[in-house]
Parts: C-alpha cells; structure tokens; sequence
C-alpha cells in the first residue's frame, strides 16, 4: 500500500512540475517575443542585456523543471508496473 501511494505521490508531483514548467517556458516565450524592440542608449542597452539573461535562467528553469517532473512520472511507472 505504501509503494501505491508513494507512486501517486509521484504522478501527482510530477504532473504539477511538468505544468509549472510549461508555463515558465511560455513566459519566456512572450517576454523573447517581446524583447527585440531595439535599444537607444546606454541604459536601454544595459536594461536589454539584462532581460536576455534573464530570459535565459526562464528557458533553463522551466526545461529543468520540466525535466524533473518527467522523471517523477517515470519513477512512478517503475513503482507501478512491477505491482500489475
């Protein structure tokens, strides 16, 4: 009983990752698209550079996310598939 539910644990956790990943990449989807405006200056210059780095940690973010969420829902289907 303990291994059912440590796998729907699991299924439940991973499931909310791979969605809570989803959305920051599509955060960062919509905050690339609209970050090619072009800069005038050296403050814009500086703002820009800083929103691409950022934009970079949300694509990093959200694919690790992702990634974890993944492997929670395949350790889960370890746990399950021996119990059938």
């Amino acid at each position: 009983m303990n291994t059912i539910a440590t796998a729907i644990w699991s299924v439940l956790f991973g499931s909310s990752l791979i969605i809570l990943g989803g959305l920051v990449l599509w955060t960062y989807g919509s905050k690339a698209a609209s970050s090619s405006a072009p800069a005038i200056g050296p403050e814009a210059e500086a703002v820009q550079f800083f929103h691409q780095r950022a934009n970079r940690w949300y694509f990093i973010y959200g694919a690790s996310i992702i990634g974890i969420g993944a492997a929670l829902l395949l350790w889960a289907g370890t746990i399950l598939l021996p119990l059938q």
